[in-house]
């Protein structure tokens, strides 16, 4: 028999799969001696079968399984803990057979917190028929998964780390021996010793040239590369000149924009202030233009009252000489009012353009900002790069240079 885990990949330990098998056995025979009719007696005859479905791989949970067949009408299933409290379980599977009869199937994560001793209940409230069984589940069962798996991947992770460490070393020694040795065959030659390398067949006078011919063209590549790491050395210093360069510019630049940024807000906080002064003084203006028109209409009304009552004739030669003074005077209001009324509209006219041309102000000065705070990211995006690329550059060009040398000697 092979156990799944939840996610249906199968154990890797035969350890967990013999004691998981076991724990099988036990427990179904455990279940099947422990099932009970609860309520009155049917004709039904119903089977129960409970199994561990598998190790929960995340929480170090159990899954339990609980199958019962020969029902009819369907059942449900509940899954219970030792104190008799409902447990959360995955979707009942039901399944009709061709006997009428139904076969149902349920699924239940369990942990050490639920307790040891679980219990299976299939009823049918219908009819009123109720079965149950328990099961005890020992704690070693709740503690196998992660007991073994971190020492596992511990146990893995050093090996591989062991294997490549040895690998490195053993790489390292035999470049640092093959140029000891070949440093050691010509100091040998030099005093006139033999050594192991001779090849056969010639003379010393001949290894002896030959040998020191090799000398020379190991020194001299000694000195070509001795050069060409002082190269490298001055490379690296003159890039990092620039690279620190390019960062003090970048610097004052972000440094200039953060300057030139807090003026334009400050610039338009105040635009703003002004913008908004001018709006209550408009406010305040188009409330006295509207009672300069009401004045106006009212003297209007007034001034036409006046001419009916002159053009009637019914009165006296006094009473027509006051009507008469009383509609010049009218009238000189009315032409006042008028002319008040124009020059107040002519004033507004040029306060509403005055704030059309703050707001036009504000908005350009927004924008402004707006791209001042573009170019001020772009600028510490660019800062941050050239640090880190400062960082790597000087990491890496100072690690080759102590590899080239450590080979050189």
């Amino acid at each position: 028999m092979m156990l799944f885990h939840t996610d249906r990949k199968p154990l890797k330990y035969n350890l967990v799969i013999i004691s998981v098998s076991v724990f099988q056995l036990i427990l179904t025979q455990f279940c099947t001696g422990q099932s009970q009719l609860i309520g009155a007696s049917q004709p039904i005859v119903a089977t129960f079968v409970v199994t561990l479905a598998g190790l929960e791989t995340t929480s170090s949970g159990v899954v339990l399984q609980c199958e019962s067949k020969g029902w009819n009408p369907e059942p449900e299933v509940l899954w219970l803990d030792g104190e008799g409290h409902v447990l959360s379980a995955g979707p009942t599977e039901i399944v009709r057979g061709p006997d009428d009869l139904y076969t149902v199937s349920s699924r239940v994560t369990v942990d050490k917190r639920h307790g040891n001793r679980f219990t299976c209940r299939v009823q049918q409230t219908i009819i009123n028929q109720t079965r149950e069984t328990h099961m005890q589940v020992s704690d070693d069962f709740f503690y196998v998964q992660s007991s073994i798996f971190p020492v596992t991947v511990g146990l893995v992770v050093s090996v591989a780390v062991c294997i490549l460490s040895f690998l490195a070393i053993v790489l390292l020694w035999r470049k640092k021996n093959s140029s000891k040795c070949k440093i050691r065959q010509l100091d040998e030659n030099d005093k006139g010793q033999r050594n192991i390398c001779f090849k056969p067949g010639k003379t010393k006078d001949q290894i002896f040239i030959e040998e020191k011919g090799e000398r020379e063209t190991l020194m001299v590549d000694k000195t070509e590369q001795m050069e060409e790491m002082d190269g490298k050395r001055k490379k690296k210093k003159n890039k990092t000149s620039k690279i620190h360069q390019k960062k003090e510019e970048a610097e004052i630049t972000v440094k200039n924009l953060e300057e030139e940024l807090e003026t334009k807000r400050t610039e338009v906080e105040n635009k703003e202030s002004e913008l908004q002064q001018l709006h209550e003084e408009n406010q305040e203006r188009e409330k006295n233009l509207q009672t300069v028109k009401d004045k106006l209409e009212a003297k209007n009304k007034e001034l036409q009252t006046v001419k009916a009552q002159i053009d009637q004739r019914r009165f006296t030669s006094f009473s027509k000489e006051t009507l008469q003074t009383k509609k010049t005077v009218v009238e000189k209001e009315v032409e006042t009012l008028k002319k008040q009324l124009e020059t107040m509209e002519t004033e507004s006219q040029t306060r509403i353009t005055e704030i059309q041309d703050k707001q036009a102000d504000v908005q350009r000065l927004k924008d402004g900002i707006q791209k001042m705070e573009t170019n001020q990211q772009m600028n510490d995006n660019t800062e941050v790069h050239l640090s880190t690329f400062t960082l790597e550059y000087d990491l890496f060009t100072d690690v080759s240079l102590v590899q080239q040398q450590t080979l050189i000697l």
